[in-house]
């Protein structure tokens, strides 16, 4: 291929990139993280404003940047469309700050392809190796999507990728400019994320290598760090050291996953619960291997091999100090993560970083398979790309905006149901929307199943979210959405509740909307003769009273022996029953039991074949009486009852 004629096709490239960008980068909903990022960059103009006496809107009820649990996030780089923001006097709807933050995320990406795109142009000086990094940054379905809306990640990614590039220019002319502004990309990439402290390998590999003359610079390159650092950290104005050292603290991988969680959960790995804690050594690799399109795995794997088989052949020079940064990031980071078993969650998409190196080696690899072969490998060669291309591309295509849920064909080998899949919940925005879409009540209550519906909500207009009620458990909400990111079935069930709605990615659920089927519901009031109970009988009118305000309570921890007695004016055929409890979960109990009686006198117990919070489907059962109870005591919460209803149908009338 021309160089000319390569060069237009990068260019167009590049146009085609910028256009569908800008196309599309309101299509993806709200990450469970993104509302934490708007407040932390609301901190951030707090500790600013009050510093130099700024106007400020009213801020008074966020904490002190130094008290702020995300104070070591650096919002450098998303600051400035906080500075937006402060340009309209913070009137911007949330809707739009999050649409200006997708964008603002997108365009650091596309800077950072394009700083990547020379860098491999001036490293391997072939127009078709460069042609192919614009594409594999591109087509990479998890990477693509997550450049919108992940602003640590991917952001850090981006980031990654600008640095490396100014490395590059820094080795091949080691000036003052360079040495300033490879210092200063370190820094950012810090700021996002600590990990960016790595981006000192390929430095540290070029001192001790044949840059030991330059210490002039090198001196350069880390003042510009250290000062570029302190400028774009606030939270360590005061004190710079102590804060670069409780940041590393901070920022070691248990601790990390405390600080966000406030505790160790459970990821959904290979099909099993596994602790986040305790997960297997092959956990990154096998992330890395089931995500990665397979040609790109496959050039990299060929361009590491050649990089070991001619690694005795070569002379230290600035092309092998690149080669070898890649190299020892991937791997040391690799080896790391395996031998010592660190907190990790939520697929890689802490180490996306390590996609560069591995994108340069497949890179490696095309290079040395075209320069040393011809005709049929080198026609076999273009074949498999030109086919990966085609079917993840038209599978991004088909599947947008959700490629983060990508998966390639050696995952097939498993259960794709058994590892996370919408973890950033962006699908709880279509499930909204569609709900909204197709109820125009004034108020629609909502129950959240894993959904974070309440950060989704903010991509719809305000007058839209103004409708919508989010439950965590209370009263049965019309509506569920229930998220499958934790679910290693295709399947969900929810006693008395249809599902309406399905968000797809092939034939895997990533999240549904439940409707409540209100058939068959028999209040209390309407089938309930008279209720006793050993505690409080004096609250049992309560129960069937048809007042939500009003409640039967224990009044004490819940306790095996409590229960409730429900003689029913006629005979019922039910399938089930729902205690409405308060507004506190605790309230209900968490080992109920049911027992059917035709007489009141002999009891049967009754299987309870499902349950989600308040809502029980139980197996069908004729009954005159029922009674409902505790199998275990609580030795922290009590139980209370504001109305009963059932499910099922009458037999005969009373």
């Amino acid at each position: 291929m021309g160089e000319k004629k390569g060069i237009v096709i990068s260019v167009i490239l590049f146009i085609l990139f910028f256009i569908v960008g800008i196309m599309i980068y309101d299509d993806y909903g709200v990450s469970v993280d993104e509302m934490n990022q708007v407040t932390a960059g609301h901190v951030t103009y707090k500790y600013l404003s009050d510093r130099f006496n700024l106007r400020t809107p009213n801020f008074y009820k966020l904490p002190d940047i130094h008290n702020y649990f995300n104070k070591y996030y650096g919002q450098a780089i998303t600051f400035p469309t906080v500075i937006l923001e402060a340009m309209s006097g913070f009137s911007m709807d949330t809707s739009t700050i999050l649409r200006v933050r997708h964008l603002w995320n997108f365009l650091n990406y596309f800077f950072g392809v394009l700083c990547f795109s020379i860098l491999i142009q001036k490293r391997f000086g072939k127009i078709e190796v460069t042609i192919l990094s614009i594409l594999m940054l591109i087509i990479s379905p998890r990477i693509f999507a997550e450049a919108f809306y992940n602003d640590r990640d991917l952001l850090f990614f981006s980031w990654f990728l600008i640095t490396i590039f100014f490395f590059f220019c820094f080795i091949n002319k080691v000036t003052i400019n360079t040495s300033i502004l490879l210092g200063v990309s370190i820094a950012v990439s810090t700021t996002i994320r600590y990990f960016g402290l790595c981006l000192f390998i390929p430095f540290f590999l070029f001192i001790f290598t044949i840059g030991k003359k330059h210490k002039k610079n090198i001196i350069f390159v880390l003042l510009a760090f250290a000062l570029s650092w302190y400028l774009l950290t606030p939270v360590a104005w005061e004190n710079p050291i102590n804060t670069f050292l409780s940041a590393l603290r901070n920022f070691t991988f248990s601790s990390q996953r405390l600080s966000e969680t406030n505790g160790i959960g459970t990821t959904l790995f290979m099909g099993k619960k596994v602790f986040e804690s305790n997960l297997p050594r092959y956990y990154l690799p096998v992330w890395i291997l089931i995500t990665t399109p397979l040609a790109y795995i496959f050039l990299s794997l060929v361009g590491i091999f050649v990089y070991f088989k001619n690694l005795v052949k070569r002379t230290f020079e600035k092309n092998l100090i690149m080669d070898s940064s890649q190299i020892i990031i991937l791997l040391f980071t690799l080896a790391t993560v395996i031998i010592f078993r660190p907190t990790l969650y939520n697929g890689w998409r802490h180490f996306y970083f390590l996609y560069c190196p591995i994108v340069y080696f497949s890179l490696f690899g095309f290079s040395t398979i075209i320069e040393k072969t011809q005709g049929g490998i080198r026609t076999s060669l273009y074949l498999m790309l030109s086919i990966s291309f085609l079917i993840t591309s038209t599978w991004m295509f088909k599947n947008h905006p959700y490629q983060m849920v990508f998966f390639n064909p050696i995952a097939k080998n498993f259960d794709i149901n058994g590892f996370e899949k919408d973890y950033w919940r962006l699908s709880s925005t279509d499930c909204l929307k569609y709900i909204a879409e197709n109820d125009k009540n004034e108020r629609i209550e909502v129950l959240d199943y894993e959904a974070s519906l309440k950060g989704a909500k903010f991509m719809l207009p305000i007058s839209d979210r103004n409708r919508l009620v989010i439950n965590s458990f209370s009263w049965p909400a019309k509506y569920i959405v229930a998220n499958y990111t934790n679910i290693s079935t295709n399947e969900l069930n929810f006693p008395f509740y249809t599902p309406i709605h399905h968000v797809k990615v092939d034939d895997m659920k990533i999240a549904s909307v439940y409707q409540r089927d209100y058939q068959h519901d028999l209040w209390a009031q309407e089938v309930v003769e008279k209720i006793n109970s050993n505690v409080n009988p004096r609250l049992i009118a309560n129960v069937f009273d048809g007042d939500l305000n009003s409640n039967w309570r224990t009044e004490k921890l819940q306790n095996s022996s409590d229960y409730l007695d429900i003689e029913f004016k006629y005979p019922l055929l039910l399938n089930g029953l729902t205690t409405y409890i308060g507004e506190d979960e605790n309230e209900r109990p968490w080992s109920l039991q049911v027992l059917s009686s035709e007489d009141g006198i002999n009891w049967q117990p009754v299987e309870i074949v499902n349950q989600n919070f308040i809502d029980y489907e139980i197996k069908e059962v004729k009954t005159k009486y029922l009674r409902i109870k505790n199998s275990e005591p609580s030795e922290k919460y009590t139980w209370a009852v504001y109305e009963l209803l059932f499910h099922g149908t009458k037999l005969e009338d009373g």
